[in-house]
């Protein structure tokens, strides 16, 4: 929901954001617990 969000609301829509939040994107334990 937390990351759906963000996307949809286009916060992260950037080349740094893209690097800043890939750690969190990389697991889906990691995924799901920011939704």
């Amino acid at each position: 929901k937390y990351y759906d969000m963000h996307k949809m609301l286009g916060t992260w829509d950037s080349p740094k954001w893209d690097e800043i939040i890939q750690p969190t994107l990389a697991d889906e334990k990691i995924r799901l617990s920011y939704n």
